[in-house]
């Protein structure tokens, strides 16, 4: 049987912002219960950021705005994984509610976000 945790994962690989809405419809504290129940270990935010899915980003962000600082299982946040994959809308969104996520490091290395889009040689900002 499908659970509610399932189809929220399959929503974040999409970038389903639909689907995430119905879903929290359903269960308006799903977000928040979360934690290590996704199959790679990765919260939504961190499936969306990596995919590049602005839109289901901005949504996440706007629903459990604690998201943005929460790491994965690698020790890497929301936007490590846009920089690394270089996604520059989703770093933006990232952003919007303020530039200290900037400082937080990932947990093996730790590199900051600039550090890996560096490393990956990703053109993170274009104006």
């Amino acid at each position: 049987m499908e659970t509610l945790f399932t189809r929220l994962e399959e929503a974040s690989h999409a970038g389903d912002v639909n689907s995430l809405k119905e879903l929290l419809n359903q269960d308006k504290h799903l977000l928040e219960k979360v934690n290590g129940r996704t199959s790679v270990g990765d919260n939504p935010l961190h499936i969306a950021a990596m995919l590049g899915h602005a839109d289901f980003v901005r949504e996440v962000i706007y629903c459990k705005p604690e998201l943005v600082k929460e790491l994965n299982g690698q020790g890497l946040s929301p936007l490590h994984l846009a920089t690394a994959h270089g996604h520059v809308t989703v770093v933006k969104e990232l952003l919007m509610d303020g530039s200290d996520l900037c400082l937080i490091s990932e947990e093996q290395e730790g590199l900051l976000p600039l550090h890996i889009a560096v490393k990956k040689r990703t053109v993170i900002v274009k104006e």
